[in-house]
């Protein structure tokens, strides 16, 4: 690619619907900082009727982004943005129903940005529902394919025998095949990647987005009615199951007994609000539970300045379901927050034990409320670990590093690519 603009057509399940949505942050954020390297990009999305008007900033920056509506009604819309799983374990009887129409609408979709735009190359998110789709347009076009494991899709491939041949077809067809965790590419390679073109290239963060926004802690503590010198334990996250906030709820009785007044808030929106506030009703502490409900991915810096540990509780759930790497990880780095993780999925990679933060076995209580009165009694090791995970995402992992590895992942695919 070298210093040339090149088209490049991303395809993905979920992709910011407006200002402030969470879903897809992190596809937003690459294709819009390969745009800022000189290259157009065209995102390929469905579209769940929530899009709004105006568009998106980055749609007038280098990114042109291309709905498409695969069922006539905005109810029967649950394919991508994380709406397809019950609780991220099992697949909806309707998204069985949908898989035909969503294929075939995306196919024609995709096929015509990539004629019209003359696109060179398709970045594929997610292995399933993106990756068939993409395999088979690349290959009419002849054109190097990238497909990106993030998590769900491995899960979903894994546990079906119709979804596991499709998922190895398509892996077999992509030039490169990265994975935000090595534990994800492992899997990946389990499905059929193929091991001398399947690599790790984690997420990236804007770190620029989490500074100078100590001010805007108290408006949070404020609108949660938090008292300023109160102690506060950060989580974000889908509630959902493989994220483990009920283990960080069952840890709040031992770190109310050495820090009483301590309020934990966990900011997502999911299926699990009920069972976490049922559950710390039980234990005696819902008045330092908050439960705040979905945020705007805008609103995360400010949590984040409200906060003195943020906590990240993730779990290998029943079912096997598991994160590759969360984002609120990067953004709790960024933000320069003292950290408690577990081991699972890719935090490992990205938090050093006793470096950047903290690491403690996954489902145990009691290692994360040890873990979390440790920072709370130790405002120096909580400044010095935030400082250190600030420095590591701003040298290593922000998004503009992380674009040209990807950029220089497409370039190694075309390159090599024979037509």
């Amino acid at each position: 690619m070298g210093d040339a603009s090149v088209n490049i057509c991303m395809v993905t399940s979920s992709y910011p619907r407006f200002e402030g949505d969470i879903a897809g942050t992190f596809i937003r954020a690459l294709a819009v900082h390969v745009a800022r390297l000189g290259h157009q990009v065209h995102v390929v999305v469905p579209d769940d009727g929530l899009a709004r008007r105006p568009p998106l900033r980055d749609e007038v920056s280098g990114v042109q982004v291309h709905r498409f509506a695969y069922a006539p009604l905005q109810r029967l819309r649950i394919l991508g943005y994380a709406k397809s799983l019950e609780g991220d374990r099992h697949l909806k009887p309707l998204a069985y129903i949908l898989i035909l129409p969503y294929i075939m609408a995306s196919s024609v979709r995709l096929q015509r940005v990539v004629r019209q735009f003359g696109c060179r190359l398709i970045h594929a998110h997610w292995i399933l529902p993106s990756g068939p789709v993409a395999a088979l347009i690349a290959a009419c076009w002849r054109i190097p394919l990238v497909i990106s494991a993030h998590g769900s899709d491995v899960y979903l491939a894994e546990r079906s025998r119709f979804f596991r041949p499709v998922a190895r077809w398509a892996l077999s067809r992509a030039a490169w095949i990265t994975a935000c965790s090595s534990n994800l590419r492992e899997r990946s390679i389990g499905l059929g990647a193929p091991p001398s073109r399947s690599l790790v290239i984690p997420y990236g963060v804007s770190v620029e987005d989490f500074e100078g926004k100590d001010g805007q802690g108290g408006v949070v503590r404020q609108s949660l009615a938090i008292a300023p010198a109160d102690p506060v334990i950060l989580a974000v996250g889908r509630l959902v199951y493989k994220k483990g906030f009920e283990y960080l709820v069952e840890a709040l009785p031992c770190i109310l007994e050495r820090h009483p007044t301590t309020k934990l808030v966990i900011a997502g929106g999911g299926s699990l609000a009920a069972h976490l506030r049922a559950r710390a009703t039980a234990l005696g502490v819902d008045h330092a539970l908050r439960l705040p409900g979905q945020i705007a991915s805008t609103d995360v810096s400010s949590y984040m300045a409200a906060a003195d540990v943020v906590v990240i509780p993730s779990i290998t759930d029943d079912s096997g379901n598991v994160d590759g790497l969360p984002n609120v990880a990067l953004e709790a780095m960024a933000a320069g927050r003292a950290i408690v993780a577990t081991t699972v999925g890719g935090l490992a990679e990205v938090i050093a034990d006793g470096k950047n933060g903290l690491l403690v076995p996954e489902r145990s209580p009691e290692a994360i409320a040890a873990a979390v009165n440790t920072l709370l009694s130790s405002p120096d090791l909580r400044v010095s670990l935030g400082c250190q995970a600030r420095e590591m995402v701003r040298r290593d992992l922000s998004w503009g590093s992380v674009a040209c590895r990807f950029v220089q992942l497409y370039e190694q695919a075309m390159s090599a690519f024979v037509a």
